[in-house]
């Protein structure tokens, strides 16, 4: 099993692209989510070493600070991703030869997938607040570095459209009417305060640089 915090991104690039079952599109969905983080990051630290932002230091500081520790946390949701899938394929290879192997692997399986469910769950909410940071960076950063801040807020959305893709397939093999709703009511709130967000970064994007 490999730890995505310890191997360099040509070898976790070589486990996306290999046949095994892991990582796969929700690690890669939280990946994006750190390398969004990652410039988010930048464009706050080359702000807040301007002299002509002198102004807005201590907020750029703060963004920086934040964005840094939510690339911690998508890395560590890239492994947990990766970690559940296998926990969900266990359970998947549990016997079933009589009655009560089969209500166990059952009861398992169950809880292995509200488990997967949660890792893109918790992606989504991450990338929510990436994008608060996002567009203070977009609209207080240095100009010079508006690019990499409209590419931090498309990585980031990118990270939001495979981790409710990841949500949504996961919950249809879930029986708990009660557990489904109530993730599907969050990730439909979380993507509606995503999108919002997106168009107030798209907004401030200059219209020369802006995508579609």
């Amino acid at each position: 099993m490999i730890r995505i915090q310890e191997i360099s991104v040509r070898e976790y690039l070589r486990e996306l692209a290999s046949a095994r079952p892991t990582p796969g599109g929700g690690s890669a969905a939280a990946f994006c989510g750190a390398l969004g983080a990652a410039l988010t990051a930048m464009v706050a630290g080359l702000t807040a070493g301007g002299e002509k932002f002198s102004a807005v230091r201590p907020q750029m500081e703060e963004t920086r600070r934040r964005a840094d520790s939510l690339a911690e946390l998508f890395l560590r949701l890239a492994q947990e991703d990766a970690d559940s899938y296998l926990k969900v394929s266990a359970a998947w290879n549990l016997p079933q030869g009589t009655e009560a192997q089969k209500k166990t692997r059952d009861a398992a399986l169950q809880e292995a997938m509200k488990a997967a469910t949660q890792v893109p769950l918790e992606t989504l909410r991450a990338v929510e607040k990436l994008l608060r940071e996002t567009v203070r960076a977009l609209r207080d950063g240095n100009p010079h570095a508006q690019g990499d801040a409209a590419a931090a807020a498309a990585l980031a959305h990118a990270a939001a459209i495979t981790a409710i893709q990841n949500i949504r397939i996961n919950l249809a093999g879930i029986r708990e009417a009660s557990y489904v709703a109530g993730c599907e009511e969050e990730s439909r709130s979380l993507m509606q305060k995503i999108a919002a967000l997106m168009s107030e970064a798209k907004d401030k994007i200059p219209a020369d640089i802006r995508a579609g």
